[in-house]
């Protein structure tokens, strides 16, 4: 009798922590430690066959209790040169970590970059998964949510005057986190949106769009510029791909193998500065991103923005073959990208002023394509509601990043806390650096305020042009650039 009673009692006690339902099943996580991470959690249904270029939609409900220990695939991948890295298109999931017996919680909902040709959720960075979410989940504590999304010509091939399949997934996966996230912990009217470069970029996207109300309480833009292409250029993309396959229409293009598909209108960008990306659509991007937030038409949430101080170091080698070495070659490429201003641009970036002709280049596209635009937005943003900017200026103290500077996408593994690359052994301040930079970003995301906890202040931008410097003093300075990009304005 007491064996049957203690049976009974062990078939009906509650499940651990590490199952949680959601609105389509229950899925099995993982504890480490204090953390339980849930892996490969599909957000939509895989987007294959006729659903290839169409909206996400919703996945089938499953019986029993789905693994959720494993990474999923990436979504397929293709370098800035247009070869094929790899990944599937069966890639609509996402990763959630969280403490455990997490309550209420704030959730930071992270959007990868990568030239919306490549990265995933699941990338790493010198044997080191920079997008591991279960330090900042420790430390904050806090929800933290990673995506995949489509990339390339599955994320942004127009066929229905559309094409933003990618912004469609990224509202997707807001719309499951919204759902579902309380069940892991987490707050769903408190979901701070946050990406880096090509998720910076669509950061600002979901920021603007009217798709995105209600879906979140403030955003974080990271090395981007907010912009959108007039839908005409990813039409011509779409049409060179079309013709590539030898397709007159999308059902036959739906039956073309993923792997021809990715690389058949690629573009080396050493070449071209075409590619895919976010177009004026007329519903998830109704106009430019930067014209909604100049004119208060976007989503009046706290906002922080920012770049890093030397982000081309690390940019410049997807638009170049070599780097350059002679003021003929540095003329050559300011005439690339500055046709009709080339002497108005050397005029304020002379390379005798710089260490080489590259680090001129790399300082004024650094100014062009990354500050200023920056500055851009926080000006018109901050006439609406609490705006903050600020710079990655930390130059690693080891290892093989020394030489890059704080360069495009040398803050990820700081405000991650993954900071084991292969060959940096991090300070003491360096840590410390880390710590204080999630500290900021969590307290951000729980009130829309990233003060508190006796960190330096961060004042809410204004005329003066303030911004926090991230360095191994963090200190807030004013006219960061400021003669620069009013050049550039």
């Amino acid at each position: 009798m007491r064996l049957w009673l203690l049976l009974l009692v062990a078939c009906t006690s509650p499940t651990s922590d590490e199952i949680v339902e959601t609105t389509r099943g229950s899925v099995r996580g993982m504890r480490d430690g204090d953390v339980i991470a849930w892996l490969g959690v599909p957000y939509a249904a895989p987007p294959v066959g006729d659903l290839r270029w169409d909206a996400p939609q919703p996945m089938p409900a499953w019986d029993g209790v789905r693994d959720a220990r494993s990474w999923a695939s990436s979504c397929i991948e293709i370098t800035t040169a247009g070869t094929l890295i790899g990944g599937s298109e069966d890639c609509l999931y996402l990763n959630v970590w969280a403490p455990a017996h997490a309550e209420g919680l704030p959730v930071l909902f992270f959007i990868h970059g990568g030239f919306n040709l490549n990265g995933a959720a699941s990338h790493v960075l010198a044997g080191e998964r920079v997008y591991d979410g279960a330090y900042i989940a420790a430390h904050g504590p806090a929800v933290v949510v990673t995506i995949n999304y489509r990339l390339g010509a599955f994320g942004f091939f127009t066929h229905d005057g559309s094409g933003n399949y990618a912004h469609h997934d990224q509202l997707a996966a807001l719309q499951w986190v919204h759902d579902n996230i309380a069940a892991f912990g987490g707050d769903p009217a408190r979901v701070m949106v946050f990406g880096e470069s090509a998720g910076g970029a669509a950061t600002c996207t979901l920021y603007a769009s009217p798709r995105a109300a209600g879906l979140m309480s403030a955003a974080l833009v990271e090395s981007a510029a907010c912009f959108a292409r007039a839908n005409e250029n990813s039409a011509e993309l779409s049409a060179a791909l079309a013709t590539a396959v030898g397709c007159a229409d999308v059902t036959c293009l739906r039956a073309v193998p993923a792997d021809r598909i990715a690389t058949a209108a690629s573009i080396d960008l050493a070449d071209s500065f075409a590619r895919w990306g976010a177009i004026v659509d007329g519903d998830i991007v109704p106009e430019p991103p930067a014209t909604a937030i100049e004119a208060g038409r976007h989503n009046r949430v706290p906002l922080i923005i920012g770049t890093t101080s030397n982000e081309y170091s690390t940019l410049v080698r997807n638009f170049q073959r070599a780097p350059i070495t002679t003021d003929a070659e540095y003329r050559d490429a300011v005439a690339r990208f500055f046709p009709g201003y080339v002497d108005v641009v050397i005029a304020r970036y002379p390379s005798t002023s710089y260490a080489s002709p590259q680090q001129a280049l790399i300082t004024l596209l650094t100014d062009a394509f990354m500050t200023c635009p920056t500055r851009r937005t926080a000006r018109a943003a901050s006439t609406f509601q609490p705006v903050r900017r600020y710079v990655f200026d930390h130059t690693y103290s080891n290892g093989s990043y020394t030489a890059l500077g704080a360069g495009h996408a040398m803050d990820l593994p700081f405000e991650f806390g993954n900071l084991d690359l292969a060959g940096f052994m991090p300070s003491a301040a360096e840590r410390a650096l880390s710590d204080a930079m999630i500290g900021y970003w969590v307290r951000f995301a729980n009130t829309g305020d990233p003060n508190g906890a006796g960190a330096p202040e961060w004042p809410a931008y204004d005329a003066g042009d303030p911004a926090l410097a991230f360095d191994d003093v963090i200190a807030s300075r004013r006219g960061i650039r400021t003669a620069e990009c009013d050049f550039w304005d």
